[in-house]
């Protein structure tokens, strides 16, 4: 969508201009299918939209979203419509990074700052139907000047992972340098994602996390809130080899549950399986072996 925000307002154009000439909804987003029309008006590789732009694949329990070469559980692992930036990098570079578009994406790590989602004027949420990278729809320059709050060590650490995951390059350094089992070389970004909401959603021991927590977009703060708990209840697990008991209450079973019956990469499952043994102990993994098949054929040992 960054590509396509920016040609259009190289060309004097717009992202709703664009959808006239596609002859698609003022509201649709564009996708995979999409990619031929927007290749002859772009100039872009036909190829490359295939692999930038997002498309639903599957029914059910087994639907997928795919965009960048990967499989999401949830659409709402993607900002498709609420993007974030770095004010430094649109400004400096001209563009904005594909893994942005991650929802748990927090963190730019060449100016150490935290993504921002919103208008330095107005607060308005930014929108992917606006002017160009360097303004807001609501007609409010994204100015320089307008610096996220500097990141955390630790969502640093976890951007770190993610973007080497969405390069689908080896975490093995970066597990071992965090003291993180090696074991999690190979989740997906959307794994990731499943995993900074389980161990960073609740907030205290015995809450209760509102309707539609796990389905919804987070803002950037959110997520920066998310992503800075669930690192570090993960990395205080993995160094003091914690017993279920003392973190089961400040771990959230349903995105995990999602990992194990929903994967979205070819080694999220068996990654989520050896995590949930880790954290619940076997027999929550043998109960789930009968709602996926896939389990049922993996050792629990």
């Amino acid at each position: 969508m960054g590509f396509c925000l920016r040609s259009a307002s190289e060309n004097v154009s717009s992202l709703s201009q664009i959808r006239r000439l596609l002859g698609v909804g003022e509201n649709e987003q564009f996708k995979q299918s999409h990619a031929a029309r927007l290749s002859r008006l772009t100039g872009a590789s036909e190829a490359w939209l295939i692999y930038a732009l997002p498309e639903r694949a599957g029914k059910g329990a087994g639907r997928r979203y795919r965009c960048y070469g990967h499989a999401f559980r949830t659409p709402t692992a993607l900002r498709a419509r609420n993007p974030q930036v770095c004010p430094l990098c649109i400004h400096h570079h001209g563009y904005a990074m594909a893994v942005w578009d991650l929802g748990m994406s927090t963190t730019c790590l060449e100016h150490g700052i935290c993504l921002v989602d919103q208008c330095p004027t107005c607060h308005r949420l930014l929108r992917w139907d606006r002017p160009s990278l360097l303004w807001g729809h609501c007609a409010h320059a994204i100015s320089a000047n307008f610096i996220g709050a500097e990141a955390p060590g630790v969502t640093r650490s976890f951007q770190a992972l993610i973007e080497t995951s969405f390069k689908k390059e080896s975490t093995n350094s970066l597990l071992e340098e965090f003291q993180l089992p090696r074991w999690l070389d190979g989740l997906s970004p959307s794994g990731w994602t499943d995993l900074m909401l389980a161990f960073g959603t609740i907030e205290e021991r015995f809450q209760v996390p509102a309707d539609g927590t796990y389905t919804r977009l987070h803002r950037s703060e959110s997520a920066l809130s998310i992503v800075t708990r669930g690192f570090e209840r993960l990395m205080t697990w993995a160094r003091t080899c914690a017993s279920p008991s003392t973190i089961t209450d400040l771990i959230a079973f349903a995105p995990l549950q999602g990992l194990l019956l929903e994967p979205a990469g070819d080694a999220d499952l068996q990654i989520g399986q050896r995590l949930c043994e880790a954290v619940y102990g076997v027999d929550i993994s043998q109960k789930l072996r009968t709602r996926n098949p896939a389990l049922a054929q993996m050792s629990l040992f």
